[in-house]
């Protein structure tokens, strides 16, 4: 394969990757550094690198400029040199003023311009709409990937969110990749959990503070929970120490779940302030 047909092949199956992470919804995790981590790790399946250097700044005409990445690729016993300018759902006028930037650096003296980027379709569209002057020297490539905003998180990503949405700012919680996450709250551990049940966030308290508190906590009638080996859950007709606060359909929107479990969170926090 020549340079262009490694880097289209690197670069197809980059999408493939995206379009695996969509579907699993860790797409939500991926940023531009893990865009362009991707990509180069397909490159480097047919490809080798003399040199990279990543966000170094060249002088061109009257501006500093940073490329996001300048490699000296090697295939086939042939060396080129290309600048990459890589964009993750940034917004066309940054599009734009990149792929500006990008036509600039014919004037370095490197072989390719290219400017790879995964948006939104009018991201892609208007940026393809862009007229790009021919140079004899200096090749300058565009390859998008049009799709539609995230909407699927992963466990982790969507109680993260719900729990950053329903609780106070500044609340130490833990996230988990195949749990969901966990607050600290004052004599309690607040749970958004992702497992408990099929296709569910499940919201649920547990107090940890002093045994006089938990005594009296044993006398009001909050919807105890248990679990059994499996980690399933189950209601409890006794004080476990395990309040479920409330529960809401894992395929629901993230916004109006988060606003279900803040609401619920409100109310769970007023019964505990009466005794």
């Amino acid at each position: 394969m020549d340079i262009e047909e490694t880097i289209e092949n690197a670069w197809l199956k980059t999408v493939e990757d995206f379009k695996k992470a969509v579907t699993s919804g860790d797409a939500w995790l991926w940023t531009e550094n893990t865009f362009r981590l991707n990509f180069f790790r397909r490159l480097c399946e047919t490809a080798s690198f003399e040199r990279v250097l990543a966000d170094t700044a060249y002088h061109v005409g009257d501006v500093d400029l940073k490329p996001d990445i300048v490699a000296d690729v090697m295939i086939d016993g042939n060396i080129k040199t290309i600048v990459f300018e890589m964009k993750f759902f940034q917004g066309s006028e940054t599009w734009k003023k990149d792929l500006e930037k990008l036509s600039k650096y014919s004037l370095v003296g490197w072989d390719y311009g290219y400017f790879l980027a995964i948006g939104r379709p009018e991201e892609c569209e208007e940026l393809l709409k862009v007229p790009v002057e021919e140079q004899p020297d200096y090749r300058l490539k565009r390859l998008v990937y049009a799709t539609q905003p995230l909407t699927k998180p992963t466990y982790s990503k969507f109680a993260e969110y719900v729990l950053k949405k329903s609780l106070e700012k500044n609340v130490p919680y833990v996230i988990n990749e195949l749990y969901g996450a966990v607050a600290w709250y004052e004599n309690w551990l607040i749970h958004f959990d992702m497992t408990a049940k099929e296709n569910k966030i499940v919201v649920w308290a547990l107090f940890y503070g002093n045994e006089v508190e938990g005594c009296k906590l044993s006398e009001r009638d909050f919807q105890w929970i248990t679990f059994d080996d499996e980690g399933v859950m189950h209601l409890s007709g006794a004080y476990t120490g395990r309040i479920l606060i409330c529960e809401f359909d894992w395929a629901a929107s993230v916004d109006e779940t988060a606003r279900g479990v803040q609401e619920a969170l409100s109310q769970f926090w007023k019964k505990i302030a009466s005794f």
